[in-house]
């Protein structure tokens, strides 16, 4: 059921996914870790994203993997605050089309933590063809974005023309 729904939206070329159905996918792929309900989304040129903290790191690069065309990303990472514990990610894989095809990220909330760091360093030093890193800043942290912005300025890329902008 969920496979034939999006196959039947599988041509539309900007996309949104909330956070239910990444987790819905998340819970599927835990449960049933042979089950691929994400076909390939060839003609999604845009995608709106929003993961949850705790499962960023199994979930972006799966999610990324549907999207071989993709040029513009936008996401925001959602907490729970419910955990008490520090949440450390760690990608440990790369799909293709990260190398090859965006050209635009956006990390909405951008807080500066590990969490964001680290994913701000994913797109960095992994994508090819990336023109513009934007963090969009919320307003608590703006007065340490000139230290996040040196760190992030520090960090290798992939591409050199590739510019970090902050709002």
């Amino acid at each position: 059921m969920v496979r034939d729904f999006f196959n039947s939206i599988s041509g539309v070329s900007e996309m949104k996914i909330s956070l239910y159905t990444i987790e819905f996918l998340d819970n599927n792929n835990r449960v049933y870790p042979s089950y691929d309900p994400l076909p390939q989304f060839c003609n999604v040129s845009t995608l709106k994203v929003t993961f949850s903290v705790s499962n960023l790191d199994r979930m972006m690069p799966t999610l990324l993997e549907s999207f071989p065309k993709l040029k513009s990303l936008v996401l925001k990472l959602d907490y729970d605050p419910s955990r008490k514990r520090a949440v450390h990610v760690r990608f440990s894989s790369v799909p293709p089309c990260l190398l090859s095809s965006p050209e635009f990220v956006k990390i909405k909330c951008f807080i500066g933590g590990h969490v964001h760091m680290e994913v701000a360093r994913y797109f960095l030093e992994n994508s090819q063809v990336l023109k513009k890193l934007v963090l969009d800043f919320k307003c608590s942290v703006f007065e340490q974005g000139f230290y996040m912005l040196r760190d992030l300025l520090a960090l290798p890329r992939r591409s050199s023309s590739c510019e970090i902008l902050l709002c």
